[in-house]
């Protein structure tokens, strides 16, 4: 199979994914595009029937997968996902942290436990994830890597330029892109290639709907005295627009679907 941009992607026949937030949106993009390409998917939701959605449709379409439910702003879910991957196909080569949600509001009138909701999912359970699945994404000292593992964090825009009315979620983002760029260096030397994506505003997903009359992100409550389309970032993000139709960007899909080549471990960043 080759990509328009002309770099062959390689089957993943072989190898396990785990895909945390699959039941639907981004998540479940993903996980069908890997199931498609051949790897054996780990479907991590905290809807267990919306993961079990996700896998009949993988495994209908000749995947393999498995349902995975629970929280990951829980430890004991994340290592469960993992534990997961080991018992029903032996081990793990990718991780995909998608598990997200907003909560919109102004910051002059957010309680604690609002700003908290974002960092536990978002943040801490990437941190969570990753601190899970290391067992099986590492090897131990001085024994050398058959193949390189990947790890893809999804963060956002909104992490890179920051939305008013959303600045729990802008800044569990960018935290998520800093401790991306921290572990592609931690794990660089181990062959586990880390990187995020940042889409824009993908149309069909929870957290690109309009929550009600009047009301969108970047304006919680549809307050008339706020009007995002002010900020100068704006331009070009409402839904449908970069990213829209709900497919991921091209870039995106092949960073998540792309097995590395000799230089493929030492390409990290933010795409």
């Amino acid at each position: 199979m080759t990509g328009r941009i002309g770099r062959a992607i390689v089957s993943l026949a072989d190898r396990v994914a785990l895909v945390t937030g699959a039941g639907r949106g981004i998540g479940r993009a993903i996980a069908l595009r890997l199931a498609g390409e051949g790897a054996a998917v780990v479907v991590n939701d905290i809807d267990r029937e919306a993961a079990e959605e996700t896998v009949e449709r993988l495994r209908a379409a000749g995947g393999r997968g498995v349902a995975a439910e629970g929280n990951v702003a829980d430890v004991a879910a994340c290592e469960a996902a993992v534990a997961a991957a080991e018992a029903h196909f032996g081990g793990l080569d990718i991780l995909v942290n998608n598990a997200g949600l907003t909560a919109d509001g102004w910051l002059h009138k957010m309680s604690d436990q609002t700003w908290a909701l974002t960092y536990e999912v978002m943040l801490k359970g990437t941190f969570q994830m990753c601190r899970a699945a290391a067992h099986l994404l590492r090897v131990a000292k001085g024994v050398v890597p058959t193949h390189h593992r990947k790890v893809v964090n999804i963060a956002s825009i909104n992490g890179i330029y920051g939305v008013a009315g959303n600045t729990n979620y802008s800044a569990a983002k960018a935290g998520v892109i800093g401790l991306t760029k921290a572990l592609a260096r931690e794990w660089a030397p181990q062959q586990i290639n880390v990187n995020a994506v940042a889409p824009g505003f993908i149309e069909g997903t929870r957290l690109t709907a309009v929550r009600g009359e009047g009301e969108v992100l970047g304006n919680p409550g549809g307050d008339p005295g706020q009007d995002p389309s002010l900020d100068p970032h704006w331009s070009g993000w409402e839904a449908g627009g970069r990213g829209g139709g709900g497919r991921l960007p091209l870039l995106a899909r092949l960073r998540l679907c792309h097995r590395p080549g000799d230089r493929g471990p030492w390409r990290k960043g933010v795409h």
